[in-house]
């Protein structure tokens, strides 16, 4: 999907929506703003700015896209997003992009930006979300107490 999304309807995981599901588009599930590397094939980035690609895959945590964001500045939007839609209480279909999901994955996990790239998202893919606490989780953490 170009356009991130969420889709929600019905109270509860087993009751049959009243109505069709609400789609959100909401550009905080966005893919990352990767600034001059927009629209670049990495093959290119590499071979042009080799030092730049060397820190974003050594220390993600601390890389900037050069005239973009940051991949924590991402993974606080993103989780914002997650955080607002649990809010609601409804059952939600958040569609989004393989780095935002590995950004949120490791907010989960606890291991941190550090290892983003690892395991890639799958195309297609499924990542369910059952967390008690969720939104209050990622308030904290966005309050800078993880």
């Amino acid at each position: 999907a170009e356009q991130p999304a969420t889709a929600t309807g019905g109270e509860s995981p087993t009751s049959a929506p009243p109505h069709p599901p609400q789609i959100v588009v909401d550009p905080r599930l966005a893919e990352t703003h990767r600034g001059r590397w927009e629209g670049r094939l990495f093959v290119d980035i590499v071979r042009d700015e080799p030092d730049e690609w060397y820190a974003y895959r050594a220390h993600p945590e601390a890389f900037r896209f050069p005239g973009g964001e940051s991949l924590a500045e991402q993974q606080r939007r993103v989780l914002a997003a997650l955080r607002d839609a649990a809010l609601d209480g409804r059952t939600v279909l958040a569609v989004t992009h393989g780095g935002a999901i590995r950004l949120v994955r490791r907010f989960l996990d606890r291991r941190g930006i550090r290892t983003c790239h690892e395991p890639a998202a799958v195309n297609g893919g499924v990542d369910e979300l059952h967390d008690t606490g969720l939104a209050e989780r990622i308030t904290a953490a966005l309050l800078g107490n993880p």
